[in-house]
């Protein structure tokens, strides 16, 4: 981590197609090093995986690999219209790990990315992982999205064909925006996803398979029995974070002595800093 030469490593020209005949996939993900210790990194919706750019300009590429993959309806990766499930992840994640010789995995959830690695590491799909940084997961205590994991009987699907007429959706939000019901960037966030039809898409296509990722209760206790045993997990959100509610995340985090808990000085997106503490 000393040398100049760690500090540029990066995802310049690194990135490249998988192609996954079995899901009619071509998966897009940027690669940074090529160490033995795998660094497998989700990112949040409406993102793709260069978000962890500033990751890997940090991690010794000769004794850590980190792939970022873009998530199906995101980035390049070309996914068909079928709604994803978690088996689906669960071969992309196998795929992505037998790529090379490795000694250890660690997974790296960000934003909707830590409610996938939740719950996929929760149920046991995942038993080759020894180490999970989760950052400023969704399924926490997001301020606008916990109504994901509390209207258990509303309808992700119903509300994915209702994405198709944008028009009443923006008018509703300016409205909440305006009474301060929401706030600026939610409102910002919603004209971001509804804006052209490319991101109407890849929301339909994340609503319809979001209800596999919905986290109860039962995932919360089953991920604090699998960070008790020879496993670590550690939960990261900035002060400044706009999009998770910090007090409820502490109180589910609260239910988990086993999961190490962080406060970084940032927002929303991942830092440096979670590095320096959780990689090395």
């Amino acid at each position: 981590m000393d040398s100049a030469a760690h500090k540029k490593q990066a995802f310049v020209d690194s990135g490249q197609y998988l192609r996954l005949p079995d899901l009619d996939a071509d998966l897009y993900f940027r690669r940074s090093g090529s160490g033995t210790c795998l660094l497998l990194a989700l990112h949040g919706f409406g993102l793709d995986g260069s978000i962890f750019g500033n990751i890997a300009s940090q991690i010794d590429p000769s004794t850590h690999t980190l792939i970022a993959p873009d998530l199906p309806g995101h980035g390049k990766t070309n996914w068909s219209a079928r709604a994803f499930t978690a088996q689906d992840l669960v071969e992309v994640v196998s795929v992505l790990k037998d790529m090379q010789s490795i000694d250890s995995v660690h997974l790296i959830g960000f934003s909707y990315g830590g409610r996938i690695f939740t719950k996929l590491v929760s149920n046991g799909w995942i038993p080759q992982t020894r180490e999970l940084t989760l950052m400023a997961p969704d399924g926490y205590g997001g301020e606008y999205t916990r109504w994901i994991d509390s209207w258990l009987g509303f309808s992700l699907k119903g509300l994915a064909a209702l994405v198709a007429y944008p028009k009443p959706w923006l008018w509703l939000a300016r409205i909440l925006a305006r009474t301060k019901i929401i706030n600026p960037f939610a409102l910002q966030f919603v004209e971001w996803q509804l804006g052209d039809p490319k991101s109407r898409s890849r929301l339909q296509l994340t609503l319809r398979s979001m209800g596999q990722f919905r986290l109860k209760k039962s995932d919360y206790q089953a991920l604090n029995r699998w960070a008790g045993s020879e496993n670590r997990a550690s939960v990261w959100l900035g002060q400044r974070d706009k999009v998770i509610h910090a007090k409820r995340m502490e109180e589910i985090v609260g239910t988990m002595p086993n999961v190490q808990w962080h406060l970084h000085t940032g927002g929303h997106w991942p830092t440096a800093e979670m590095v320096k503490e959780d990689f090395y």
